[in-house]
């Protein structure tokens, strides 16, 4: 593998970078979610920039599907979180907590489960971005495609047999630094429910 495939695994570390610094504050999990993929990135630029390609082979492996997945995860529960009550959010939490830890758990040692469970997470994402986009039809349909775009990268792209690895390569990185901006766009654009449960 080439130096040049740290080119694109370096736009997903900047991206992943800005998309942190702006959702740190009012988006927690969303921020750390963000900053697993940029990890992963990271890891990606070291391996093809020091020439250490087969030693880091399976260390990067692992960080990527690993951290897609609790990524993912955490992005998920933000994006309930944006469209709960205040009053619901601090249980929301608590179980954003339990469901991170049991994740942490599964990852280690179910790793060939690891693929299955994404593209089930990235449904469930799938619809609760439908529902966060509220009765605006133009944002469903862009929440929709938003949401989508990683499960078709990882089924369409990044194993692809009409693209050269090259290709699919990059491909698939410069539609995870997009997926990435894309959640920073949707949470930012987003104004979260402040009102109390009715009594």
């Amino acid at each position: 593998m080439p130096p040049s495939f740290a080119i694109t695994e370096l736009l997903i570390v900047l991206t992943a970078a800005f998309c942190f610094l702006k959702l740190r504050k009012h988006y927690p999990f969303a921020a750390i979610g963000i900053s697993l993929f940029g990890l992963a990135a990271l890891i990606g630029v070291y391996r093809f920039l020091s020439g250490e390609v087969d030693q880091l082979a399976s260390i990067h492996k692992y960080i990527s599907q690993a951290g897609a997945l609790l990524g993912l995860i955490l992005i998920t529960i933000e994006i309930i979180l944006a469209q709960a009550l205040s009053a619901q959010k601090p249980a929301i939490k608590k179980s954003g907590y339990v469901i991170i830890i049991t994740s942490l758990f599964f990852v280690n040692i179910f790793q060939s489960y690891i693929l299955p469970a994404y593209i089930i997470s990235s449904l469930a994402s799938i619809i609760l971005a439908y529902r966060l986009a509220g009765p605006n039809k133009g944002k469903k349909l862009f929440y929709i495609f938003l949401m989508s775009i990683m499960p078709l990268n990882l089924i369409l792209v990044r194993n692809s047999e009409l693209l050269n690895q090259v290709i699919s390569w990059h491909i698939f990185h410069i539609l995870v630094a997009a997926w990435i901006y894309g959640i920073y766009y949707m949470l930012d654009t987003t104004k979260p429910r402040i009102n109390s449960l009715p009594k």
